[in-house]
């Protein structure tokens, strides 16, 4: 399954014959049958696919951080969907194939507790900054914790390598604890400004993204689903 949000199948003319009276043909309405969006942790209004069969790592970091610059309306979510081609079949990935292709080493602590899925989008905000997420489910809550805590180092190279960004350039990695929607989380700020925030919003759900307003605004749709 991919991005079928804009194909629509209409549904055929009905010819009902009227008895006793001339025949009349009656043509029902086109009625746009929409195909669902990919499955996403939490609600989106459109998506990306993105077959790694296809690809290598750079021209997927490439297409992504393309997308990011294409922007996302104010108030909307963008999910990155990834599939890969295994004997004929399209298959979605599950996250340790996807931090695999990404070449991404996570702490062991929060890599052992991490489920199977997991989604990577963009948000956009009102001010028009396009926000990147990644969102992370997992098994073990008090394993996960303890394994951001202690690979928190680590973190920013998640975001350099998925989205094209280099906050692995500070000088030092320094996250500070804040509140927010009265959960704790942690915040990596810099003299330019936050780079990076990120929270639980259940004992299942990890929510990773660049800004404090995002992290809000993903709290409350990860809190409400």
């Amino acid at each position: 399954t991919g991005s079928h949000a804009n194909r629509y199948t209409s549904i055929p003319s009905i010819s009902i014959p009227s008895f006793g009276k001339p025949s009349s043909t009656s043509i029902a309405p086109e009625t746009p049958l929409v195909e669902a969006l990919a499955p996403a942790i939490i609600p989106v209004q459109s998506e990306k696919l993105i077959n790694i069969s296809s690809e290598t790592q750079a021209q997927v970091t490439s297409i992504i951080v393309t997308e990011q610059k294409n922007g996302v309306p104010a108030g909307s979510i963008k999910n990155i969907y990834f599939t890969e081609t295994q004997e004929s079949v399209s298959l979605p990935l599950d996250t340790n194939r996807f931090l695999a292709f990404e070449g991404i080493q996570l702490h062991d602590t929060l890599k052992r507790s991490l489920d199977k899925q997991l989604m990577v989008g963009f948000l956009g905000e009102t001010s028009g900054q396009t926000t990147p997420f990644i969102i992370l489910k997992i098994s073990d809550y008090d394993s996960a914790v303890a394994g951001m805590l202690d690979g928190e180092p680590g973190l920013p190279k998640l975001f350099d390598t998925v989205f094209g960004t280099e906050i692995g350039g500070t000088a030092t990695v320094k996250f500070k604890d804040i509140i927010v929607l009265e959960k704790n989380a942690r915040l990596l700020e810099t003299v330019s400004g936050t780079k990076m925030v990120y929270s639980f919003s259940d004992k299942n759900t990890i929510i990773i993204t660049g800004s404090r307003l995002a992290l809000e605004t993903l709290l409350s749709l990860a809190t409400t689903k």
